[in-house]
């Protein structure tokens, strides 16, 4: 029985796509093990079609939150419908910018600048967040660290951007800019493992030069 509100509903639905995820990738190692060297048959999440179903309704309603825009778009990534995914991403940014899967979402949606450009991205300060991290995806690496260093004057405990400038330098191959912000993302945050292999092979790097 569905339980009333944008909230319970989201949560519902997202439930029931992570259980068809789980079911198709329990699904996908069945049907490899038993096929041995033949190539396994393509496995769906069973859930796509329903979700598709009850969300496409209430967004002809213009029902939907922010949430369960983000939560369709995924959905019609997955059922090949990648260009109105998009747009439903846009939209579940107009209703909630500060919604970072769905900016992270839109980014691997754009394979380069000219797509971000036709974007109808919300006038929002997470918008530099999207802009710099696309930078670094596509390796524009320079750019890149000119957005972040302008993020880290406004939030200048930000152990994100100072993990993104580190990232950053490592791409240009400035390896002792790199581990100068590596060693003091560390000093903030001692216990973190995220990026730690880029740090190590920068202290590889290192010790061979």
């Amino acid at each position: 029985e569905e339980a009333p509100g944008h909230t319970a509903r989201f949560l519902r639905l997202y439930a029931l796509y992570l259980a068809g995820e789980r079911r198709k990738d329990d699904q996908t190692l069945e049907e490899s093990a038993s096929l041995a060297d033949s190539c396994p048959a393509h496995v769906a999440n069973q859930q796509l079609k329903p979700i598709d179903a009850e969300l496409r309704g209430l967004h002809e309603r213009d029902a939907l939150d922010g949430y369960a825009l983000y939560l369709y778009a995924i959905v019609l990534k997955q059922l090949q419908r990648p260009a109105h995914a998009v747009d439903l991403l846009c939209a579940a940014l107009h209703k909630e910018p500060t919604l970072w899967a769905a900016w992270l979402e839109l980014a691997a949606a754009c394979a380069d600048r000219d797509a971000i450009a036709r974007l109808a991205l919300p006038e929002h300060w997470m918008k530099h967040f999207f802009y710099a991290h696309v930078c670094l995806e596509l390796q524009q690496n320079s750019e890149a660290v000119t957005l972040y260093e302008g993020l880290a004057t406004e939030f200048p405990a930000s152990t994100y951007i100072l993990a993104q400038l580190a990232t950053a330098h490592y791409q240009l191959r400035e390896f002792d800019e790199a581990q100068v912000r590596f060693e003091e993302l560390l000093r903030a945050d001692p216990y973190r493992l995220d990026n730690i292999d880029t740090y190590s092979n920068i202290l590889y790097v290192s010790m061979l030069s």
